[in-house]
């Protein structure tokens, strides 16, 4: 009997032991839940700010033409010298003239070689004429990849004009030693405005860099205009184009 009291005594004990800590549990998965429907709150809350904040839109750049050329010279206020080729007239009446002479060799070379009565002579002709042509062609090909000259083309920059770098703008730390981007830090940089590369200032702009130029739209002359009496006889104004945003490619100074 004494024995059945004693093990009711120990498991009571046992039990008594044991409360405080399946309430102490019961507290912390009451916390847990507390805590997640608080997270869920806040996750709530950020979403909303997200959707409440306007988008930035895409900007759209309008522009009627784009090069790719070296810079040669930079002006003092908002000139721009750039390398372009152009066709030169006088390589193309060059090449006309080699064109026509040579195709009259080469008729008369046809003639010769048809009306040759030896067999042997007539098909060694034949074939000395079908190989000339072929190297006629292939120096046409290659005479008109050299109708063109390099100059020196102004451009001008519109007032609110577009700078830009494919590659991240050089900076330093504090101890001179340039600065080594995190892909967070370049994302960070990048606008979101869809523009190509990382916006930079003008001063990002040196001689023998690549860029890809953007030139303005030019606009159609108004036919029919007659001409006003306080109009002058100067004649046009000598056309600059303008370029509405410049694009610094990899390669060349930075």
């Amino acid at each position: 009997m004494k024995r059945s009291i004693g093990a009711v005594l120990g498991f009571l004990a046992v039990l008594i032991l044991l409360m405080p800590a399946s309430n102490a549990q019961d507290e912390k998965k009451e916390e847990k839940k507390e805590d997640k429907k608080e997270e869920k709150k806040t996750d709530k809350k950020d979403d909303e700010k997200k959707k409440d904040e306007p988008k930035k839109a895409i900007e759209k750049l309008v522009f009627g033409q784009k090069i790719v050329t070296k810079i040669k010279r930079i002006g003092e206020s908002r000139e721009l010298f750039v390398e372009i080729q152009e066709i030169d007239q006088k390589k193309v009446y060059d090449f006309n003239s080699w064109k026509v002479k040579r195709q009259a060799e080469l008729a008369k070379q046809q003639y010769t070689s048809q009306t040759t009565k030896d067999f042997k002579a007539r098909f060694t002709a034949l074939q000395n004429y079908q190989r000339d042509v072929g190297t006629f062609q292939g120096e046409i090909a290659k005479r008109q990849t050299q109708l063109y000259s390099k100059r020196e083309l102004e451009l001008r920059s519109v007032d609110m004009v577009k700078y830009r770098s494919i590659i991240p703008p050089t900076e330093f730390d504090d101890q001179g030693f340039e600065k080594k981007w995190t892909k967070k830090e370049l994302e960070e940089r990048r606008d979101k405005t869809g523009l190509p590369g990382f916006p930079v200032e003008a001063d990002a702009l040196k001689v023998d860099q690549t860029v890809e130029v953007y030139l303005a739209k030019v606009a159609p002359p108004v036919k029919g205009k007659k001409k006003g009496p306080d109009d002058d006889d100067l004649g046009p104004m000598p056309y600059r184009p303008e370029f509405v945003m410049i694009v610094i490619l990899p390669g060349g100074p930075r």
